[in-house]
């Protein structure tokens, strides 16, 4: 979708295991700073291809924080 429709953009995935995956996933899309992924093979999986420089900290800073509450 978007502007260039059947066009990909190269990228790597970043994968996060989690003890309940599908917690972490809704917990993040709740967080105060909202991050969205997806869920295969159980893990969470994180494109970063679309987060500019100066938002990295707070991406990890929220996956930080969301991910301690999932124990």
């Amino acid at each position: 979708g978007g502007s260039l429709p059947g066009s990909s953009l190269p990228t790597r995935l970043v994968a996060i295991a989690a003890y309940n995956a599908e917690l972490l996933a809704s917990r993040l899309r709740q967080a105060k700073r909202p991050v969205i992924a997806r869920i295969q093979d159980d893990r969470l999986l994180l494109d970063p291809r679309t987060v500019l420089p100066w938002q990295a900290q707070a991406l990890l800073e929220t996956i930080m924080e969301e991910s301690a509450r999932d124990e």
